[in-house]
């Protein structure tokens, strides 16, 4: 930890500045690289702000625009994040960020599949239930995510149409040279799934 607050601590009294790239709103590479190397160790816009906050170049370049350092730092580190702008032929990758949250609104999605509907309309059936439009929303939303990604993790309420999605899902989508591993909690849980899969699968097909 030391070691990392020194190297912090060492970037942010870099008072070098290089005009160049007059496009970036921190228009000093020093700036630019010492708050890429921030980023890179993975520390907020908070700490990086207080960091350049002691490079008197930093301060007098860029403390008295509108919104203040904080407003450059932030929209610099988040240009440095997108990797969508290069600043120099040794500039590092883009930054693998993680948990970071990307909108898709239910009318992005892609409609309803035929195979999926028909388990849905089974998985009623089966249940001797009506879903409700939430969860039948829920189901079209988990379906558009499954095909546009490769992975990934659902975190809702229990009732939000998680389970049922993975069952239909499951039903229309498994095949002999494309299986699944679904985990219950109980014995009793994996033998409702099981009968429930069998029976949706029918429906389906």
């Amino acid at each position: 930890m030391w070691r990392r607050w020194r190297e912090i601590t060492d970037l942010s009294r870099s008072k070098s500045v290089d005009t160049r790239f007059s496009d970036s709103p921190i228009v000093s590479f020093s700036s630019w690289t010492s708050i890429g190397k921030m980023v890179r160790l993975g520390c907020g816009d908070g700490f990086i702000t207080e960091a350049v906050g002691h490079g008197t170049d930093f301060v007098e370049k860029y403390g008295h625009r509108r919104g203040g350092l904080r407003r450059e730092v932030e929209q610099c580190a988040a240009k440095i994040r997108s990797g969508h702008y290069v600043y120099g032929g040794s500039s590092a990758p883009p930054v693998r960020v993680y948990n970071v949250s990307v909108p898709v609104a239910l009318g992005d999605c892609t409609p309803m599949p035929p195979a999926i509907e028909a388990a849905l309309k089974g998985y009623e059936q089966i249940a001797g239930v009506a879903l409700l439009r939430r969860v039948l929303d829920a189901v079209r939303f988990h379906e558009h995510l499954a095909n546009t990604h490769s992975a990934g993790v659902i975190e809702s309420p229990c009732g939000a149409g998680k389970s049922v999605w993975a069952l239909c899902h499951i039903a229309a989508h498994a095949r002999q040279d494309n299986r699944f591993v679904y985990v219950t909690e109980t014995v009793e849980a994996l033998h409702r799934a099981a009968d429930t899969l069998a029976r949706l699968t029918k429906a389906v097909r």
